[in-house]
């Protein structure tokens, strides 16, 4: 497989645009200009951030973003970013200190069962299972809760996802028992309903629709993970496992008619206080090997396209190994961004693909 490297963390890769982070500054690249952002931190975190290492234990990646009409939204830290690329101008709106960044944030339009705009679902450390919200914006700018999950019903949101074919509204929840669900919404009166039943959890982060079909694939630390397609019926939904996968997939992106997908390397999460956690260098046991893995699938055949070892660098403080992908164009390279792996930690790899290669059955 011939790839290459870049050091530049890309957010977006068109053939007329490009937006990137480098450091704690985002650039977006037109036709014949430069548009810089920097990234509020403190100077003492700005410091440290000069060095690789402590960029991974404070967490300054940028993992959650998307484009419409011509908006880049895109979250750090405790604030959402809006670009406007026609005006070259931006705005930031700051949450609580304490919130996580969402894990995903899209874009909805020309549905029923909700007004075209921005959405994201609230992604709290939430063992309690406090209240969690799904938030909306017509613009990228004010943002308002349109829907709250109860005390007591999900730990935290994993994505929002929109079937366009056959108008329908997910929310994707986590993390633990029941509170691991598809859920079916309309935002317009306000009706949210589960897929699965109590006894049959299912835990995911990212929908494909592929010929009229809906995949995903699993999310879980402690237990074998797989790609599955989802059969939705009118009172609940089935899985029907396709096949097995290395480990829990939380990034996935469609680009043509391809589905890319990755697995991470994450921790045994059974420890019997923080600090064995956080030093924690095992793995959990729905974790195969200490790869992470890029998949592609064509709604028939898996293949593995390119893994990355783990470092070994604890997880708890310096991340799991991940691979996430930039919004991007069908074209002859796949660019895939990698954390907390040997060679590629922090890099964008661009994978060449070869249009005339067939997927092969995979089965770990």
């Amino acid at each position: 497989m011939d790839y290459y490297i870049s050091r530049k963390h890309y957010l977006l890769f068109q053939s007329n645009l490009s937006i990137y982070q480098k450091g704690l500054k985002v650039h977006a690249l037109f036709d014949k200009e430069t548009m810089t952002i920097r990234l509020k931190l403190n100077i003492f975190q700005r410091i440290l951030c000069l060095f690789n290492v402590f960029r991974r234990l404070l967490r300054v990646d940028i993992r959650s973003y998307v484009l419409a009409k011509n908006i880049f939204v895109f979250s750090f830290k405790n604030a959402l970013y809006s670009i406007n690329l026609i005006e070259k101008t931006y705005t930031v709106t700051y949450f609580k200190k304490s919130e996580r960044p969402p894990l995903n944030i899209v874009y909805i339009s020309g549905s029923k069962k909700c007004k075209d705009g921005f959405y994201f679902g609230q992604y709290p450390n939430n063992d309690q299972r406090h209240a969690v919200e799904i938030l909306f914006s017509s613009n990228g700018k004010k943002w308002s809760c349109i829907y709250t999950f109860g005390e007591g019903t999900v730990n935290h949101v994993h994505s929002i996802v929109h079937d366009r074919h056959n108008d329908n509204v997910f929310i994707l929840t986590g993390d633990y028992d029941d509170a691991a669900n598809i859920w079916s919404a309309d935002f317009m009166t306000r009706e949210v309903k589960p897929l699965f039943g109590k006894e049959t959890p299912f835990r995911c982060c990212h929908l494909f629709f592929l010929n009229d079909k809906l995949y995903s694939c699993t999310d879980y630390p402690d237990k074998p993970n797989r790609l599955c397609e989802i059969i939705v019926g009118k009172e609940n939904a089935l899985c029907a496992d396709i096949c097995s996968i290395n480990g829990s997939s939380i990034y996935g992106i469609k680009i043509g008619n391809m589905c890319y997908f990755s697995t991470e390397v994450e921790p045994d999460y059974d420890h019997s206080n923080m600090v064995s956690y956080m030093l924690s260098t095992k793995r959990g046991s729905g974790i195969n090997s200490n790869d992470v893995c890029v998949y592609s699938f064509d709604g028939s055949n898996t293949k593995i396209i390119f893994k990355a070892k783990k470092d070994c660098l604890p997880y708890g403080l310096f991340q799991f190994g991940y691979a996430n992908f930039p919004l991007q164009e069908k074209n002859k390279y796949l660019l895939v961004y990698f954390r907390s792996v040997h060679n590629y930690d922090g890099k964008t790899v661009f994978i060449k693909m070869n249009g005339n290669d067939k997927n092969e059955n995979c089965d770990l």
